[in-house]
């Protein structure tokens, strides 16, 4: 992985999260984590990975969603 979040700001970590996939945005988090961990940035990393995961699973068709098939 190319972006390493310590040697950033938190502006510009955020900026450079932009069009990362899940797993990019995975690594970004385990480096930040043990880098700086800076809160506001691991929040903002999980919060991406998060939306990510849910259109990804409002888009699988046929799924289940609490009883009701979508």
């Amino acid at each position: 992985m190319s972006l390493d979040p310590s040697s950033m700001t938190v502006k510009e970590a955020k900026a450079a999260l932009d069009g990362l996939s899940d797993d990019e945005l995975s690594e970004a988090y385990e480096a930040e984590l043990e880098g700086k961990g800076r809160s506001s940035l691991l929040d903002e990393i999980k919060a991406r990975r998060d939306a990510l995961r849910e259109v990804a699973v409002s888009a699988a068709p046929g799924r289940v969603f609490f009883g009701i098939r979508r």
